[in-house]
């Protein structure tokens, strides 16, 4: 028997190694956020702009107000203006910013697709954050169709605070057809195309971008506006808030910007190199990725030779080396910058070797022998020749 209890041990220890904890998720799937990172969304509103100066000559806050029922402190464009009067004669814009913390990733429904994260937000202005500051736990939709319900129909479009105080704005999945997406937000607010209105209701235009939507109400056709209103909201392809715009004509009222504290990647870079003197069609390649991409600048030896140039995610910049370059070791320097001024630098050495001196023998540029010259072997002939005719002479 006890043999019997010794061999099952023995077999249960074959399965320890299976028998690990499971790691708990850092990386929500679902959405792209990782736990202890923070995303910073900041607000500039352009009070002194003329955008919003026509905005308030048309009385379009009343208008607004009419139409959507706004009721709380923190709905219409107005009020988003209001709040931040005081902070724009002190420092420049942006007058406030909302820093999203991730605290703690759940798994994901295996059903549903859905994933609940927790997360601490709010609104942080030059004086700190006045304690305004709440932690949630929000679950986040995996699809499209659910996603516009998660926008109350498209109704969270119309105003930056909206945008703002909705985590699940913020963030949503990558997997959105927009196409979809446009046409459910077109049907969520036909109802403003049938407001019982003396003129017959609102007229706008919902339109779907490569990555993103865009609502437009034509001048004229929204009670007394004298311009259009373009609400605008695109997204990186991770599924974070790229851009929220308010526009009243041409002119910005409000722009809602994700903060990019990330330098651009170099994914490909060359190696460094030596060539022979007489080279020729040399070329160096580099490759960037970053989501909002500006310019790159080249330096050969610490001296600029490629100015300010735009580049493009993930596309290569080539640089033809120019033949001819002295003897000696070239450094090169590119430089990558994105909107924001993130930046980042490679460096490749490319030596031009000296040129090879070579002894040019017969005319079919073989190398010549040293000692071997055709003179020198007849003469040497010759000499022993005589040497040896004097020697049979001498023995007869």
């Amino acid at each position: 028997k006890s043999k019997v209890i010794i061999i099952s041990l023995l077999g249960m220890l074959l399965f320890v190694p299976f028998m690990t904890s499971a790691k708990a998720q850092t990386t929500a799937t679902t959405v792209s956020a990782t736990e202890g990172e923070t995303y910073t969304w900041d607000l500039y509103n352009e009070i002194a702009g003329p955008g919003y100066e026509a905005w308030t000559l048309d009385n379009m806050t009343w208008h607004f107000d009419e139409l959507w029922n706004f009721t709380a402190s923190h709905s219409s464009i107005t009020q988003t203006i209001n709040d931040w009067t005081w902070a724009n004669a002190l420092y420049a814009p942006p007058q406030s910013w909302y820093p999203v913390d991730i605290n703690k990733v759940g798994p994901v429904n295996t059903t549903t697709g859905a994933q609940s994260i927790n997360m601490t937000m709010g609104y942080v202005h030059g004086y700190g954050d006045d304690g305004l500051r709440y932690t949630v736990n929000s679950t986040f939709v995996n699809n499209t169709a659910d996603l516009v319900e998660e926008f109350s129909n498209g109704s969270l479009l119309i105003v930056p605070y909206w945008m703002l105080y909705e985590v699940k704005t913020l963030f949503i999945t990558p997997n959105v057809n927009w196409t979809e997406f446009r046409n459910l937000v077109d049907a969520g607010l036909d109802w403003v195309r049938n407001v019982s209105e003396s003129w017959g209701g609102y007229n706008l235009t919902v339109t779907a971008l490569a990555n993103g939507i865009s609502i437009v109400m034509p001048a004229n056709e929204f009670g007394n506006n004298s311009r259009s209103i373009t609400m605008t909201t695109t997204y990186y392809p991770n599924g974070h808030l790229a851009q929220y715009v308010f526009m009243y004509g041409s002119d910005i009222i409000c722009d809602v910007l994700l903060r990019d504290i990330d330098d651009p990647v170099i994914t490909a870079n060359p190696i460094d190199a030596s060539v022979a003197n007489n080279y020729t069609g040399e070329s160096l390649s580099w490759t960037a990725t970053d989501f909002n991409p500006d310019t790159y600048t080249i330096s050969l030896n610490g001296t600029g030779i490629v100015s300010a140039t735009a580049w493009t995610d993930a596309t290569p910049v080539v640089y033809n080396i120019p033949d001819g370059l002295a003897t000696g070791i070239h450094t090169y320097v590119i430089d990558f910058e994105d909107d924001s001024g993130n930046s980042a630098s490679d460096t490749v050495l490319f030596t031009v070797e000296a040129p090879i001196e070579e002894v040019v023998g017969e005319e079919d540029g073989t190398p010549a022998i040293p000692g071997f010259e055709p003179l020198i072997i007849i003469g040497t002939g010759v000499i022993a020749t005589l040497g040896l005719i004097y020697m049979i002479k001498k023995r007869k």
